[in-house]
């Protein structure tokens, strides 16, 4: 099968990854130092007046507009209920200092804030609930239809969603008619032992970059576990990756479980990017919908670089590869295992933006780049035990992986 060089635009050499992303931070840091705003002072919640109102300044330390929000206290924690006008922050840090506990709750309007957000950091702990708090039922949240947003000023540039970061524990949930709105969002973005969990119910997460899920932004260490439960509701991305790694040293694990809601990618929907034979990459589709390459340039990578592992289980649901996509299994010199293991559902591959199915893709059992570090050698099964699976073309182009195509239904 005649297939395109898989490797990410923004991401030319994956090694280097890391280092070009802190040098970008410390670039955009530099930049903010020279600010007027950067003489503000950081405010600290403190919950000191009698209400939960995010815009009474006696509530904080300072206030932090022009700098950053820490709520590390649940005080009489914030409860937002309307937009946001008197203290806008740069960013937002929620249980972000050791040994800390901190929430807030976004019930309706838009908690409005300008660049980066943490929830969970140093060895804190941080929730963010985008819901009605005062009732139950959502299937991941256990909170209630709530109409509140959460929304970064520059989403299109230089946000950064962190959740569970440097040994800390950081759960976003969100059961909402609103929306979640930054430029990347990175669900345990570093290796140091923390975890990181999103929970979407209902409401809409727009991406305009890469949710990580399970990610080396911050570089690799020895554990960092990133979780998306989806029961409803929409992600929109340019790219997705589960297990995003940097080096063959990463450690990684990152999980997606879908029982409803639908995962939108502009291009990538990767799993197990860059790691050791401990980094693992798990999806499970139990009726939801991933709609990948939906703009074009894209594919479902199944294992990019290294010895990493990876597994996708699909139950139910769909799984559509739009714009002549395809199912590639060991890119750019993977060595590890790769299944695909279909119980039902729907596995679809489509010439266009998902109506006439066909086109140039497959499932490519095994990838063969022009450059011999960038031959496949792992090992790489679909097993069609149930559902249907509408294919162009079936193969297999690497000389030395190993590729298993298994009739078990």
């Amino acid at each position: 099968m005649k297939t395109m060089n898989p490797t990410h635009p923004q991401n030319p050499k994956p090694r280097n990854r890391a280092f070009k992303q802190l040098t970008a931070v410390g670039l955009s840091l530099l930049t903010l130092v020279g600010l007027p705003f950067a003489s503000r002072a950081d405010g600290n919640w403190t919950g000191n007046a009698a209400d939960n109102n995010w815009d009474n300044l006696s509530n904080w330390s300072a206030d932090p507009s022009g700098a950053a929000a820490f709520v590390n206290t649940n005080n009489n924690r914030p409860i937002v209920t309307a937009n946001n006008t008197v203290v806008i922050p740069n960013d937002i840090k929620i249980g972000a200092s050791p040994g800390t506990t901190g929430r807030v709750d976004v019930v309706s309007g838009t908690l409005n804030y300008v660049y980066w957000s943490f929830i969970g950091d140093w060895d804190g702990n941080g929730t963010l609930n985008i819901a009605d708090t005062s009732t139950s039922g959502g299937a991941f949240t256990g909170y209630g239809l709530g109409s509140g947003s959460y929304v970064s000023a520059n989403a299109a540039g230089n946000a950064n969603l962190q959740v569970g970061l440097y040994q800390s524990t950081g759960v976003i949930n969100m059961n909402t008619t609103g929306t979640l709105d930054t430029q990347n969002l990175n669900i345990s973005p570093n290796g140091q032992a923390g975890s990181g969990t999103v929970n979407l119910d209902n409401g809409t997460i727009n991406v305009t970059g890469e949710v990580q899920v399970g990610s080396s932004f911050w570089g690799n260490g020895t554990t960092s576990l990133g979780y998306l439960n989806v029961s409803g509701g929409t992600v929109n991305a340019d790219i997705i990756s589960v297990a995003r790694g940097d080096n063959n040293s990463a450690a990684i694990k990152g999980t997606v479980n879908l029982t409803g809601g639908t995962l939108n990618t502009k291009r990538y929907f990767t799993l197990a990017f860059a790691g050791s034979s401990s980094l693992l990459a798990a999806v499970t589709n139990s009726g939801g919908t991933i709609n990948v390459n939906t703009t074009g340039g894209g594919n479902l990578e199944m294992g990019v670089w290294d010895p990493a592992n990876l597994r996708f289980v699909m139950n139910s649901g769909a799984v559509t590869l739009q714009n002549n996509a395809s199912m590639i299994f060991g890119v750019l010199g993977q060595s590890g295992t790769g299944t695909f293991e279909q119980n039902g559902g729907t596995v679809a591959f489509y010439s266009d933006a998902g109506t006439t199915l066909g086109g140039t893709g497959g499932i490519v059992l095994g990838n063969q780049g022009a450059q011999p570090w960038e031959v496949s050698s792992g090992t790489y099964n679909y097993n069609l035990n149930g559902g249907t699976l509408t294919v162009p073309q079936i193969g297999k182009t690497s000389v030395a992986g190993t590729g298993n195509f298994n009739f078990n239904g």
